[in-house]
């Protein structure tokens, strides 16, 4: 499961899909059709890159290779 490509969170069931994404930037958001509500949180001692992606709205978190809901590392978010 890619957590990123969800239109609806699995813990709360609230709707994760943003505001549509203009036609001429899809290409760029990898062909999908709307913005997503997820937060995307980034460790830079963990990896360069967004590491974990959480509900905004029962702020569950995931982790983002794993798909697995996980506890971020205390004292390391930016």
């Amino acid at each position: 499961m890619k957590i990123e490509d969800l239109i609806e969170c699995p813990k709360c069931r609230s709707d994760l899909k943003g505001e549509p994404i203009p036609e001429d930037l899809k290409e760029q958001y990898g062909g999908s059709n709307y913005y997503s509500k997820l937060i995307a949180i980034e460790i830079p001692e963990l990896y360069d890159g967004v590491s974990f992606w959480k509900c905004p709205f029962c702020k569950t978190t995931w982790d983002r290779w794993t798909g697995e809901e996980t506890e971020i590392p205390k004292g390391k978010v930016i």
